[in-house]
């Protein structure tokens, strides 16, 4: 079965990249990465940005340099900018509400719950 990871696309590609430069190993068990590379994957680079070699389905090459989102950011994103009922309905499987244990919901700080 092909994944995205043998598929190659652009999504995958950068994320590699973002592993390479950070030196992840995108083969290591989650509870083997640190908290600091998993955040990185999770929630982007803040604005760093990592040189992608990016080769399309044609074989064709650019190098470029971009600010990675996030897996949960670019999640996040595709959620609310899809037209895709499907698209949405997929992702929001990955998706799950909490409630703040601290806030109980109201998103203010603890200060101004006092």
């Amino acid at each position: 079965m092909r994944g995205p990871r043998e598929e190659g696309g652009y999504y995958w590609q950068a994320l590699d990249a973002v592993a390479r430069h950070y030196h992840i190993d995108m083969d290591a068990p989650v509870k083997e990465i640190s908290p600091e590379k998993l955040n990185l994957i999770l929630y982007g680079t803040k604005g760093q940005e990592v040189t992608v070699h990016y080769r399309n389905k044609d074989g064709r090459q650019s190098t470029f340099r971009m600010a990675f989102e996030g897996v949960i950011g670019n999640l996040q994103r595709r959620y609310n900018e899809t037209g895709s009922e499907y698209m949405r309905e997929r992702i929001a499987e990955l998706m799950s509400e909490q409630i703040c244990p601290t806030c109980g919901g109201a998103r203010l700080r603890k200060e101004a719950l006092a």
